[in-house]
């Protein structure tokens, strides 16, 4: 199975696939275990991404966390600036 250029999506899609085949065939034990085979790679691919996804969402959060930090320390300084001095 090449997964080089497969998305998570086409991954869940083909999942399921070989799912409802599994459930709705009575098949030999050897596609049966080909299908559970490849359903099983499918699921660990997913996992890998989304895991790598992951480390992306926290690093941006932590990037923003920060950000909003600095922003609200710039606010709070600026809240006791007169603007209205003459």
């Amino acid at each position: 199975m090449d997964k080089k250029n497969l998305t998570v999506e086409q991954a869940g899609e083909l999942i399921e696939q070989y799912v409802s085949k599994l459930e709705s065939e009575a098949l030999p034990l050897k596609e049966s275990m080909e299908l559970y085979t490849k359903i099983c790679e499918l699921i660990e691919f997913s996992m890998t991404e989304l895991n790598g996804y992951q480390g992306k969402i926290t690093e941006v959060n932590e990037r923003l966390a920060q950000l909003g930090a600095e922003n609200w320390k710039d606010a709070a300084e600026l809240e006791g600036a007169d603007f209205y001095e003459e």
